[in-house]
């Protein structure tokens, strides 16, 4: 599922990640709408963190539905670890917290099987060497999690694909200004350096290891 959260006006991309629905029965909800008191979703989430169930919800469980609780217990984790790696490494330019989605279990416990992160992925206006920083941080932040999504990776390929766009504007900059000064020309040649080589460091970069679970866990 894709994400695209706009913020204050400002283009955002999200990072998207979930587990098949039908690999899991159960009850889906989404944060904040589910039929449970608030109270009752916050001690739900503290006990799926926590690996409990609730006592009367251990009572008549099948062998199934505790392997099922098993999976969603995995999902759970999985899911958390990869929308705080965006974040981590997003820093200023993450726009949202972890919006999750929750499946409840046989043991109803609401565990989350689906998440999504928002990042600004807007050029920084008349400044392309600012913009090619930015996008090698984009970029870091796309493929943070262990095992990157599809939607990850598109992020990251937006981000390598402004960084070029930058780093071509930098060079017409130099092109232009190649008749000054030798003074002024060294000036610009030392400006645009630190642009030129941080696209350069994204164009080198190994993707993150893994298949790139759709991060809509």
């Amino acid at each position: 599922m894709a994400a695209i959260t706009p913020s204050q006006g400002v283009p955002t991309n999200g990072f998207v990640q979930s587990f098949p629905p039908s690999s899991m029965g159960g009850e889906k909800s989404a944060e904040g709408a589910t039929p449970a008191s608030s109270a009752s979703r916050e001690q739900e989430e503290q006990q799926s963190q926590s690996g409990e169930t609730s006592p009367a919800s251990t009572q008549a469980l099948t062998e199934r539905d505790l392997k099922l609780i098993q999976e969603l217990k995995k999902a759970d984790t999985e899911v958390r670890a990869h929308e705080m790696a965006h974040i981590a490494a997003g820093g200023q330019y993450i726009t949202s917290g972890a919006k999750l989605e929750y499946q409840r279990g046989p043991d109803g416990v609401n565990y989350a099987v689906a998440g999504e992160v928002s990042i600004d992925t807007s050029a920084i206006p008349g400044d392309p060497r600012a913009t090619a920083q930015k996008m090698q941080r984009i970029k870091a932040a796309a493929l943070a999690p262990a095992s990157p999504s599809a939607q990850d990776r598109k992020v990251a390929a937006s981000a390598t694909a402004l960084a070029a766009k930058a780093a071509a504007e930098i060079m017409a900059l130099v092109t232009a200004q190649s008749s000054a000064s030798a003074k002024d020309g060294t000036a610009t040649a030392h400006g645009t350096g630190t642009a030129a080589t941080a696209y350069a460091n994204m164009a080198s970069e190994t993707p993150s290891r893994g298949t790139g679970i759709n991060i809509s866990a």
